[in-house]
């Protein structure tokens, strides 16, 4: 998988994917340091940022119990 591909894979899931002196960064889109993952390996940056998207939609759309 190239860079380029797994750009295309995690923009529609509101994620960025950004590479920097041989380390992976993924993030929500806006998203600050806290909330950015790091690694070497592309595949796990680009399953992992799926991982957080799904993360992220299910609790947006989880039933509130009252």
């Amino acid at each position: 998988m190239t860079i380029k591909e797994a750009k295309a894979i995690l923009k529609p899931l509101g994620m960025t994917l950004r590479k920097r002196d041989g380390e992976y960064r993924v993030n929500f889109r806006g998203g600050s340091e806290p909330t950015a993952y790091f690694t070497d390996c592309l595949i796990d940056a680009v399953e992992t940022a799926q991982a957080i998207a799904r993360g992220s939609t299910q609790e947006r759309h989880a039933p509130t119990s009252r």
